[in-house]
Formats: structure tokens, C-alpha cells, sequence
């Protein structure tokens, strides 16, 4: 299994106060104050990205696992990049299809400081004659 390039993504969208009601709003947070700890999955387009690259068919995606590490806080009117990277790749097969498991990473930096980490499990389960 080929590794693509890590994908570097700015969407160009500053995190601003409606940005960030519309995500509370979104996913019933409304018990939470200001920035919610998952808010940066709105910047996760580099890591989807990557997944085409290896030629996942979305029909048979499970996102598995999401977890975010923060070494500073948010910020509004700030934009986060967002710098993806395959840090692990394993395959089972079995007689009638074949489980890809992909681990992915992700850097989020704002003003060339590193904010947080987000780190993804997949699972692609494809049958033989698909895979």
C-alpha cells in the first residue's frame, strides 16, 4: 500500500463566532462554552483528501476513531491550516473481503504555532470483488 503525500489544507475560513454557533448548534453542544474540543473537525478537508488519494470507496467507509490533543487554546478570528499525513496503514483480507485500516494525523497550526493535534482511525471494508 502506497502512502500519499501529506496534504496541506487552508480553507480560508477564520473561526469566527457564527462559525462556531452554527458547529454548537450543530451537534446540541449548547452546554458547552465557547470553542467546543472537536470544533476543528470543520477543518478536516486535507484528511478526507488524503483518503481519495488511497482510493477508498466511501460506500464502504467507517470513521472509527476521532481524538484531539490541544497544546493551546482557540482563538476567534484566527484560521487554523490544517497538515494531514498517513501515519499507519494495515490490511486483512479475509475470503469475501478486505478491511483496510488507516490512521491518520493531523497538525493544526495558527500563526505558525502548533494548536492541536487530531488523530483518525478508518476502516474500509470492501468486498473481494470491489477492493
Amino acid at each position: 500500500m502506497e502512502t500519499p503525500p501529506n496534504m496541506i489544507d487552508s480553507d480560508g475560513i477564520a473561526i469566527s463566532q457564527a462559525e462556531v454557533d452554527r458547529f454548537i448548534a450543530a451537534t446540541h453542544s449548547e452546554h458547552l462554552r465557547g470553542i467546543p474540543p472537536t470544533f476543528l473537525t470543520i477543518y478536516r478537508k486535507s484528511e478526507f483528501d488524503l483518503l481519495n488519494d488511497l482510493k477508498v470507496n466511501w460506500r464502504y467507509l467507517l470513521h472509527a476513531e476521532q481524538e484531539y490533543e490541544y497544546f493551546a487554546p482557540l482563538s476567534l478570528d484566527k484560521e487554523p491550516i490544517a497538515n494531514s499525513k498517513v501515519v499507519d496503514q494495515k490490511e486483512r483480507r479475509r475470503r469475501d473481503e478486505v478491511m483496510r485500516f488507516i490512521k491518520t494525523e493531523t497538525d493544526f497550526v495558527i500563526d505558525d504555532k502548533l494548536v492541536a493535534k487530531g488523530r483518525s482511525t478508518f476502516v474500509v471494508r470492501e468486498p473481494v470483488g470491489d477492493a
